[in-house]
Order: C-alpha cells, then structure tokens, then sequence
C-alpha cells in the first residue's frame, strides 16, 4: 500500500489551520486536480479529481474521527471509483510557538486494485507523481491559509 506522508509548519494557529481543513469542499476552488467536491453529509463526501491519461476518478469520502484541533481520520466507501483505488488519510495538528504555529502531520494512503495498476503508479512515482502533486497542493494549502484573514 503506497503510502505519502508529510510535515509542514503553517504560521497560523491551530483553530484557523482545522477549520480549514475541516472546511475541504473549497479544495476544488483552488487545487487543479479537484474538479468537484458535493458534501453529501456531515460525514460523508463525493469527490472526483482529474488522474493520470486523461481520466478521472470518483469516490465518496467518510471522514471516520477527528477531535477539533487535534487531528481528523478519513476513507473512501465502497462504491464509484473505489474498485479503481481505495485511500484514507490522517491529519494531526500541533500548536507551535505559543499557539502562534501550527505543525501539520498528514499521511495519505491508497490501495490499488492489481498489480498491473501498481506498476503504473510505480512508473508514474519514477516521474514524481502523486508525490509532486501531494507536495504543490499542500504548498497551496498552506499558501492559503496564512494569507486568510
């Protein structure tokens, strides 16, 4: 299971960094490969994102725990796109600098189906994908919160 995991320091406390975050239906307005996020639940979402060759992939997303400003744990369900790659995530906040800073620890999971589709994924990986996407869009996540009011 390809695992991605990264810690960033957001210079923003950390109730401003989990509402945020907990506020992910906005993704699509600004990362490239969201192109549409429909909250369905409290709990649950519909994603669909642009993927390698020209496709897309759609998967509904259940956020399964999270304690305000401390982390938030989430999975794709069974259903459109999940027979193509199965993910969860987790993403835990630190105060930092007298709750000045936020550290942000988050780590991305994902499950393909064959071994086919992973020697796809291993090739694209040698090219620096998803890694190179999964850094530019946190780039851009942090970009965005510390300009917010």
């Amino acid at each position: 299971m390809p695992v991605l995991e990264k810690t960033l320091r957001i210079e923003a406390p950390v109730e401003k960094v989990y509402a945020f975050w907990r506020d992910f239906h906005r993704f699509a307005e600004f990362l490239p490969a969201v192109r549409s996020i429909d909250v369905l639940s409290e709990t649950q979402s519909h994603w669909v994102v642009s993927a390698p060759f020209n496709t897309t992939v759609e998967f509904t997303a259940e956020t399964t725990e999270h304690v305000p400003n401390r982390y938030l744990r989430w999975e794709s369900l069974h259903g459109a796109g999940v027979d193509v790659v199965r993910s969860g995530g987790e993403i835990t906040f630190y105060p930092e600098d007298d709750g000045a800073a936020t550290r942000v620890a988050l780590r991305f999971s994902y499950t393909l189906p064959s071994e086919a589709a992973q020697r796809v994924v291993d090739t694209l990986a040698a090219l620096g994908y998803p890694g190179r996407d999964f850094d530019e869009n946190l780039a851009i996540i942090k970009q965005r919160i510390e300009a917010a009011p």
